[in-house]
């Protein structure tokens, strides 16, 4: 991806009003966990999302993205969502979120990308592309500037 579509995709995501994290782990060992905390640690209007879990950290989860989309209260295009999931899963839930359910940004936590991941978003639209971040920054290093930047902190 062009830096131009990276640096539009942070822009936009803390323009959004909720976010979520796909891939929320109860296990304070993970990512998954790491992220989901961080968006708590920053206040930020944050929802887990796990298919088998009913809370995590004390909020209410949900199985996936269309039902968290459901219970947003919010229009999709106001969401963003990080991903912190294996590959495979990744793919399934950027594609989905992006063509069919109008997610505003996603971003791919370090090692929830791959090749294939990498090539579909290349290959779509530059309106697509700029929705997703992907690559390397990772939002416990870099979140909370531009989260500051854009007014949320």
């Amino acid at each position: 991806m062009a830096n131009t579509h990276v640096q539009s995709a942070l822009n936009r995501f803390f323009d959004a009003s909720k976010f979520a994290v796909v891939g929320a782990s109860k296990d304070a060992t993970k990512f998954g966990n790491k992220v989901l905390k961080w968006y708590q640690a920053h206040e930020l209007d944050v929802t887990p999302i796990h298919p088998k879990e009913a809370e995590i950290e004390g909020l209410a989860s949900q199985p996936d993205v269309a039902r968290f989309l459901d219970a947003a209260g919010t229009s999709a295009d106001k969401i963003a969502i990080s991903v912190v999931t294996p590959p495979k899963i990744s793919l399934a839930v950027v594609q989905n979120g992006l063509q069919d359910q109008g997610v505003s940004t996603f971003w791919l936590q370090p090692g929830a990308e791959d090749a294939e991941l990498v090539k579909w978003v290349q290959a779509q639209p530059a309106s697509i592309q700029e929705r997703v971040i992907y690559g390397g920054p990772c939002i416990l290093v870099s979140g909370r500037q531009l989260a500051a930047d854009k007014g949320k902190l």
